[in-house]
């Protein structure tokens, strides 16, 4: 779970840097608050963490269909 956990904690980054040039959006921004909220449940659960990665792409496939 290192893996997504980097991966994860690298696209919050990203989302911070966006949001410090004005190029974040609100769906970024709750992604983010929810990546910092939730992340580091992989140290206490492994199933509550990849329920997150799994609510997180979700949360991408319905913000996709809105934009449609």
């Amino acid at each position: 779970l290192y893996g997504p956990f980097r991966l994860i904690d690298g696209a919050s980054k990203l989302i911070e840097i966006l949001e410090g040039e004005g190029l974040a959006d609100e769906f970024l921004l709750k992604v983010r608050k929810k990546i910092e909220d939730k992340k580091y449940s992989v140290m206490s659960s492994k199933n509550e963490f990849i329920k997150f990665l799994d609510d997180l792409t979700l949360d991408f496939a319905d913000e996709l269909k809105r934009e449609k």
